[in-house]
């Protein structure tokens, strides 16, 4: 019983634990929800917990999700978070024709 009852709490544990985990692609949903709200400020920080979770081996997904976290710092009015946005994706090699310009 006491083996059964140790097995039934480590599940819970575990479940407790694997929900509070988030995925880059529950980042990116729920940064991409904030941008649709006008949210820029919650969309940047969402972008940039799904950036810090994506493998730095994962080159153009970074990059991508580096400008647009810098769209979303530039349009909140963060100038200086968005240039090291637009930097990394940059250095990631995702540019575009503005991105100088930003």
């Amino acid at each position: 019983m006491q083996n059964r009852l140790n097995i039934l709490l480590l599940l819970v544990v575990g479940a407790v634990v694997f929900a509070g985990c988030s995925t880059p692609e529950r980042s990116v949903k729920q940064a991409e929800q904030a941008l649709s709200r006008g949210e820029y400020e919650a969309a940047a920080t969402h972008f940039k917990k799904a950036y810090q979770r994506t493998s730095p081996k994962m080159r153009r997904e970074r990059g991508i999700l580096a400008y647009r976290m810098a769209e979303a710092y530039r349009k909140f009015g963060n100038v200086a978070r968005a240039i090291g946005g637009y930097k990394n994706a940059a250095r990631y090699g995702l540019t575009d024709t503005l991105t100088n310009l930003r």
